[in-house]
């Protein structure tokens, strides 16, 4: 289960240029780290990124904590910033333009650092967020729904056996998925 992770980020309109720092969550040593691991993080001021050729600048208002991030703390693997899931707000592309997104789109994604008060981020691995689901809500979903996308992808063959490419249910009918909430 993801937990939810917010910084308290201060909010900048979407038109205005974003600030030349940031504050961003890295490990304290390259060299690992023994639990508990959030003796081993600290909240550091960094360089606001700069988006480049095929990526957004967004200032994340929700991410999560999953156990992939936990792991890379613990092995010492976010000494650049951590995290992975975030949602916000797009507020910069680089000088050629967006393809698909434009500044001020509310969006979720995959990328990091997202542990901060800004990301970089591919705009292949960037989305719209729907209107339904909040920043909070929306940050923690990317890492847990490919998590999930995955498991349903190895139903189809042995443990064993590659991850199937593409979609592995085409020419196949009648399948069922049951999601339980509780």
């Amino acid at each position: 289960m993801a937990m939810l992770l917010l910084l308290g980020l201060s909010c900048t309109a979407a038109s205005a240029a974003p600030p030349a720092t940031m504050r961003e969550v890295r490990t304290t040593s390259l060299l690992g780290c023994k639990a508990p691991f959030t003796k081993c993080v600290e909240t550091a001021t960094v360089a606001t990124p700069a988006p480049g050729a095929g990526e957004v600048l967004v200032q994340i208002e929700g991410s999560s904590v999953n156990p992939s991030d936990v792991d890379t703390v613990q092995l010492g693997g976010c000494g650049k910033g951590c995290g992975n899931d975030f949602a916000g707000t797009v507020v910069a592309c680089p000088a050629a333009g967006c393809a698909r997104l434009q500044v001020g789109d509310q969006v979720w994604g995959n990328g990091g650092p997202a542990f901060a008060d800004f990301v970089a981020a591919a705009e292949s691995h960037t989305s719209l967020r729907p209107a339904s689901i909040g920043a909070a809500a929306a940050g923690t979903l990317p890492e847990v729904g490919l998590t999930s996308l995955f498991g349903l992808k190895r139903t189809v063959g042995k443990p064993s056996d590659p991850m199937p490419g593409g979609n592995p249910w085409a020419g196949r009918a009648n399948l069922t998925v049951v999601i339980t909430v509780r």
